[in-house]
């Protein structure tokens, strides 16, 4: 018999503006346009939606990733892609 596994991934997310507002640590430490020119290192050009990063947390949670295993989603629109 085969053991058990359990599903296991992970959203690493990039450069994203959130709902609240509130400025992220980045903007606190380096000024409000940190996150827009950090943002430009990746093939989107622009910070994701906490949609977007919710879209792969939600991906992840769901039946149609029941075969990943130990994986790292970095939704960061390509800016850590070798």
């Amino acid at each position: 018999m085969r053991p058990a596994y359990r599903r296991t991934g992970t959203a690493e997310a990039g450069a994203s503006r959130n709902r609240t507002g509130k400025p992220s640590p980045l903007e606190r430490s380096r000024g409000s346009l940190a996150i827009d020119e950090f943002a430009a290192l990746g093939s989107a050009g622009r910070p994701a939606s906490s949609d977007e990063i919710a879209a792969a947390i939600a991906y992840l949670a769901s039946d149609d990733a029941s075969f990943v295993r130990r994986a790292i989603f970095a939704v960061d629109s390509g800016r850590t892609a070798a």
